[in-house]
């Protein structure tokens, strides 16, 4: 009897024993995922590269984070630091406007955005004046921001500042993604290399981290291969009048909450203000500040002021360096549009005037109100400095020429 029952049982147990190894097997292979899993949250957690969670006080990091530019930390920005005055805007506020300007005390944060446009910018304010503590708005204004159409940028919508976001999504791109990791890893080669990120901890980006010899000449020529092609574009630069009243009412929003407002266009070198003229856009440009002005009255806005800081006047005629001083900088600008921080805090100081005081000191400022009853005067005083630049400085204006001709455009491309 029990010779016949070790076949049976032989029989038996091969199966069972293929079955019990393809199961721990399995286990294994599981618990090595779960494990790699955990093991590349912790990697992306303990690194932080875009400041999410602020776990360990890893302070010596912080210099490293290239993360620091994209939304997603901009929006953390906000959720950690101390954000009673924000400041908004394209690259120009990113830039030029120090978070940490003494007028702040201490409480400022750089929420600019590279690449931005003004349905963006509004998603981004209606956060931030949203968010407990905010009392003062700085609202930067860029005339090419105010093109038709949603926020685009893909990051956009991997970050706090989309309300639709999920928690859950938002957390696991932040932990298990790749463009995470990406970060982490670049935080990690740059903290052994000692490259220091030109992205500050508040926010504001110091382009003089990168230049590495190249001078503001080349910033100029740069700035100006990107800005002329899409001029010269016919669907380059589609002005959209609504985005202006759209994003005024998110002014008067965060006026009705009682949070101050303050909007300014910043400094632009005379250079791109010729480069508008020449292609045919400065009578769409002055249109643009007509319509924030007939905005801000329709909104009853008079207590959110507007400065405009624009023409060809002052710091904006600076001299760009020739060709043969490549290395040399300028004192107010890196590019044409891009102006250094002591020009930006040159405007903060006057935005933190009283406006009695600034309309008694008008004569010094770099900024003017702009409202319905100086608009045709501000209009006019910088179309007139903008001829006169055209005609002053003949061997400035020819960079735009040198420009155009790198970048293939003909003279048919132009409007002189």
């Amino acid at each position: 009897m029990s010779a016949t029952q070790i076949p049976i049982a032989t029989a038996s147990s091969g199966p069972r024993s293929e079955s019990e190894r393809w199961s721990r097997y399995g286990r294994v292979l599981v618990a090595g995922l779960l494990l790699s899993i955990a093991v590349l949250a912790l990697f992306n957690f303990v690194l932080d590269p875009y400041g999410a969670y602020r776990a360990l006080p890893l302070d010596m990091l912080w210099p490293y984070r290239e993360g620091f530019e994209t939304r997603i930390a901009r929006a953390e920005i906000l959720e950690h630091e101390r954000c009673e005055d924000v400041i908004l805007g394209t690259s120009r506020a990113q830039i030029a406007l120090d978070p940490e300007h003494p007028v702040w005390g201490g409480r400022g944060c750089n929420l600019a955005i590279t690449g931005t446009n003004a349905a963006e910018i509004l998603t981004v304010l209606r956060r931030a004046i949203g968010t407990s503590g905010v009392r003062h708005v700085v609202l930067s204004l860029d005339f090419l921001a105010f093109q038709a159409g949603p926020p685009s940028h893909p990051e956009f919508f991997r970050s706090r500042f989309d309300p639709d976001l999920r928690p859950v999504d938002y957390h696991a791109s932040l932990l298990l993604g790749s463009a995470a990791s990406r970060a982490s890893w670049q935080q990690l080669r740059d903290f052994r290399k000692q490259e220091q990120s030109p992205y500050h901890r508040l926010g504001r980006t110091d382009p003089g981290v990168r230049r590495r010899g190249r001078g503001a000449r080349d910033g100029f020529v740069w700035a100006l291969e990107r800005l002329l092609p899409a001029l010269a574009s016919p669907s380059g630069v589609a002005y959209a009048s609504r985005t202006v009243s759209e994003l005024l009412e998110g002014v008067r929003e965060a006026r009705d909450r009682g949070i101050d407002v303050t909007l300014v266009l910043l400094p632009v070198h005379a250079l791109e203000l010729e480069s508008l003229a020449r292609f045919g856009h400065w009578d769409t440009f002055e249109r643009w500040k007509r319509d924030l002005v007939a905005a801000r009255s329709s909104q009853n806005l008079d207590s959110a002021p507007l400065w405009d800081c624009t023409g060809a006047f002052g710091p904006a005629v600076e001299r760009v360096p020739p060709t043969e001083a490549h290395g040399l900088e300028m004192r107010w600008h890196w590019d044409s549009a891009h102006i250094r921080k002591e020009l930006g805090d040159r405007v903060i100081d006057e935005l933190a005037r009283p406006p009695s005081e600034a309309a008694s000191r008008s004569e010094e400022r770099l900024c003017t109100a702009l409202d319905p009853d100086t608009v045709d005067a501000v209009l006019a005083r910088a179309r007139a400095a903008q001829d006169a630049y055209r005609s002053e400085a003949r061997d400035q204006v020819t960079l735009l020429d040198v420009v155009a001709q790198r970048v293939g455009l003909t003279a048919s491309d132009q409007n002189r």
